[in-house]
């Protein structure tokens, strides 16, 4: 019987091949553990939510609210290519981003790779896909910068530098850096209320109230713009990876080889130094704060008492905070945010000017500012009477 040879095919897989089905494995294991989170959130109560997938995030909306992730999904994927590379590879690399209507301040989880995007935001009602998609590309931007600075989010002596430089990378992405310049206006009022400096900004708690806003993230978008512009922008990125070896001052030796004590005097300098406090359009004079009217009670001040000077103002993008507004007494040279009065109607501001008991009879002047979260800014002056 002669011989018959048969020819097995050759068992060895070329790298290419073993590279491939690795990749293939891992899609088969996310999309498997994505399908338990699904089946988790509705047996924890969110039945009535869609799961929106991408190759890095997984937004998880209310049933009403699946066309808003829908619709966000792929500008929020190429933020996570634009952020991932500008933190040097640390965001996680699958993201969850929960969209909740009852939420208000966004929030991250970090051990379990999770932003929670609040639409109860006031600012969410004018235009819910932008304020989504720049949320979530700060917080994508904080979470990058948390891990490459090594915190666990328990310190907050550095984190107004995160929070400064997560806008800083959000408009940077959006391309979009010159709403930056009504960031110096903010520090600029900031020094004159004694509201700025390292130690200040290092109680973040206190300072930002927990809110992640224009002012609160002014004082370092000004810190790092003034650190980029002498030592140059590469060292940005060093500073928050020699955060890791200790305290905000000995990152910042590290890297710049000067103290925080010179550094945050040459800051505050160019701070005071910034006297641009002019109208800023970013896009257009509609989306930007209009001033309507002023009522002053009483209509003549006396020396010695204070003036309440109401401020009516309109926001057709209402975004338009209270800590963005200020008023100068060009008298005194004192500087007041406005407050917002409760039970008041939308939009009316009030500032109590105090006037020292030695002010001489007269007319008197006073400039208002508004600044919005988009950074257009508009400016206003008036004058009132001290009998």
């Amino acid at each position: 019987m002669r011989g018959v040879a048969i020819n097995f095919p050759d068992m060895r897989l070329s790298a290419f091949v073993r590279s491939e089905m690795v990749k293939s494995s891992i899609r088969i294991l996310n999309l498997v553990a994505f399908t338990i989170l699904g089946f988790s959130l509705m047996a924890s109560g969110r039945s009535g939510s869609g799961l929106i997938v991408s190759d890095h995030l997984r937004l998880q909306a209310p049933a009403d609210r699946v066309w808003l992730a829908r619709d966000s999904v792929v500008e929020m994927e190429r933020c996570w290519q634009f952020i991932n590379k500008a933190t040097g590879g640390m965001l996680p690399r699958q993201i969850i981003v929960i969209i909740s209507m009852d939420s208000v301040e966004p929030s991250i989880n970090l051990k379990e790779s999770i932003i929670t995007i609040g639409l109860g935001n006031p600012e969410a009602s004018y235009d819910m896909k932008s304020f989504l998609e720049h949320s979530a590309a700060r917080e994508m931007a904080r979470m990058g910068l948390i891990n490459l600075s090594g915190r666990t989010g328990s310190k907050s002596d550095d984190e107004f530098l995160i929070s400064g430089m997560a806008e800083i990378l959000v408009h940077e992405y959006t391309q979009s850096t010159r709403s930056l310049k009504s960031a110096w206006i903010i520090a600029h009022y900031l020094d004159r209320m004694k509201l700025l400096g390292l130690k200040i900004q290092s109680d973040w708690v206190s300072f930002s109230e927990g809110k992640f806003n224009l002012r609160a993230a002014s004082p370092g978008i000004t810190f790092l713009e003034f650190c980029r512009d002498l030592y140059g922008r590469e060292k940005l990125r060093k500073l928050f990876e020699n955060l890791k070896k200790g305290s905000l001052s000995q990152g910042l030796y590290a890297t710049f080889k000067s103290t925080a004590e010179d550094l945050e005097r040459d800051w505050l300098q160019k701070v005071r130094e910034y006297n641009e406090i002019s109208d800023i359009t970013v896009d257009s004079d509609e989306d930007a704060p209009q001033f309507k009217r002023v009522e002053l009670i009483p209509n003549i001040a006396q020396a010695g008492t204070s003036l309440q000077i109401r401020l009516f103002l309109t926001d057709a993008g209402n975004n338009l905070n209270p800590s963005g507004v200020f008023l100068r007494d060009e008298s005194s040279g004192s500087v007041f945010q406005a407050q917002a009065p409760v039970g008041k109607e939308a939009g009316t501001l009030f500032v109590n000017l105090p006037i020292e008991a030695g002010r001489q009879p007269g007319s008197y002047m006073y400039s208002a500012t508004a600044v919005d979260e988009e950074g257009n800014v508009r400016n206003w002056h008036g004058t009132y009477i001290v009998q």
